[in-house]
């Protein structure tokens, strides 16, 4: 009898010290992964503007902090690895003659919890036409990964979010063209009504109405992981050249992911918190 307690004993304070172990490597892994942000600011030397772009360190992990600095600099300010943190924003600045092709940057860090980095990257774009945008980046801090949608719900889940964000879309339209048409009749016979403009709207948004997001596409989707929960940015449908009269902002939809078990893959589990 007292060699069985002896034993029952010893197995469960191994048992205990086996799962404060497990503990301390869990909380271990979080702190080493922990993330800091720091600027890197320049003044531009044609207009004196200010510009602020983030730089990201990886507690213990140089290899993703790299990573991850080096995705965001070729994708928003087309600066390879090689480009010095000094000339980083020399291709988005123009030049004495021309426009900046970037301008007015900010960015937001709107989740920095292991094993999960996203960052929302503003500022007014100019090409043909200027406009003000977001682009939105998702990042694994164990490894600097850049994650896409695809990688975190499986074919299932991409073909359910796919039809939730096309019936979300559709229904959203549908409100702003019933909106549109009440004005066109409740000014009907008011001489100073800009008429052609409400009739205008409303053919752009119903032209929207037939176009569908479809799965092969979902690659390319902004979103942001925030909380466990998948933020996802619809672009408007109308043309750059009728964004003057297109008065639907983007579209966001969220998704609980946790209440999407069954349509994560692996890797998606993985990186809940």
């Amino acid at each position: 009898m007292i060699a069985r307690l002896a034993t029952l004993t010893l197995f469960i304070a191994l048992l205990f010290s086996c799962t404060e172990k497990a503990k301390h490597t869990a909380n271990a892994s979080q702190e080493s992964s922990s993330v800091t942000v720091t600027n890197i600011t320049r003044k531009c030397p044609y207009n004196q503007e200010l510009y602020t772009f983030p730089n990201v360190d990886v507690k213990l992990f140089p290899t993703a902090s790299e990573r991850i600095n080096n995705y965001l600099r070729l994708n928003v300010l087309r600066a390879d690895s090689l480009t010095p943190e000094n000339e980083i924003f020399d291709k988005v600045w123009g030049n004495p003659t021309s426009i900046a092709s970037l301008s007015q940057l900010s960015y937001a860090v709107e989740e920095a919890k292991y094993p999960v980095f996203s960052i929302r990257i503003s500022g007014q774009y100019c090409g043909a036409y200027c406009q003000t945008g977001s682009a939105y980046f998702v990042f694994d801090t164990r490894n600097g990964k850049h994650i896409t949608v695809n990688e975190v719900l499986n074919s299932s889940g991409i073909h359910m979010l796919v039809d939730s964000l096309n019936d979300y879309r559709k229904n959203q339209l549908a409100k702003r063209i019933e909106l549109v048409q009440d004005t066109l009749n409740r000014n009907a016979t008011t001489q100073d009504f800009n008429k052609n403009v409400y009739e205008e709207m409303l053919n752009i948004y119903s032209g929207c109405l037939e176009d569908k997001l479809l799965a092969d596409h979902a690659r390319d989707l902004k979103f942001l992981l925030i909380d466990n929960h998948l933020v996802i940015e619809l672009d408007r449908c109308s043309a750059r050249g009728n964004r003057a009269i297109d008065e639907l902002a983007n579209l966001s939809y969220s998704i609980d992911l946790k209440k999407w078990e069954y349509q994560l893959t692996d890797y998606g589990k993985s990186i809940l918190n």
